[in-house]
């Protein structure tokens, strides 16, 4: 595995490249980009499926996920399109599980995406950069609530208070 570590491109992450392969796979799982739960994805979907996977996370080893605009995941996407990726997979486990889907309903360039159990929520957290706003998982967005429960934004499910707004 080759390590490529980025933090001027619009997201804090580390691009794993398979030389020759034209998939890749946006994988959100651990604390890092490189600890120990991240470097053990690469190795098993660089064995099994030999492709090629950007680990991302907020900062270095911040796990809070909330500082985490979507804008992110589209930096991602343009950096790995001009390495020559054409299919883009996303992947995360519980919050970031939630933030895969939200990510996937944004960008058409992502089409396959494993969500290990996602929360039933859009948290405050993920908003589209500016902190106003949200997807509501239609195509468009709504005023952010802080500290209230929300309605499920990706299935119809409610969950505690409802955002009406």
């Amino acid at each position: 595995m080759k390590k490529i570590k980025e933090t001027e491109k619009g997201f804090y992450g580390c691009y794993w490249p398979v030389k020759g392969s034209k998939c890749a796979i946006i994988a959100m799982l651990g604390d890092d980009c490189e600890d120990h739960m991240a470097k053990s994805a690469v190795k098993w979907l660089q064995k099994k499926l030999h492709i090629s996977v950007l680990t991302l996370s907020p900062a270095r080893k911040d796990y809070s996920h909330h500082n985490l605009p979507v804008e992110r995941i589209g930096a991602a996407i343009s950096y790995l399109q001009t390495r020559g990726i054409e299919k883009i997979a996303i992947t995360g486990a519980s919050t970031t599980g939630m933030y895969a889907l939200l990510a996937a309903s944004y960008y058409p360039q992502i089409t396959l995406t494993i969500a290990m159990t996602p929360a039933d929520f859009v948290m405050e957290g993920f908003t589209r950069g500016n902190g106003t706003v949200r997807a509501n998982g239609r195509g468009m967005v709504s005023p952010v609530l802080p500290g209230k429960g929300s309605r499920c934004l990706i299935c119809p499910m409610p969950t505690g208070i409802r955002n009406t707004v």
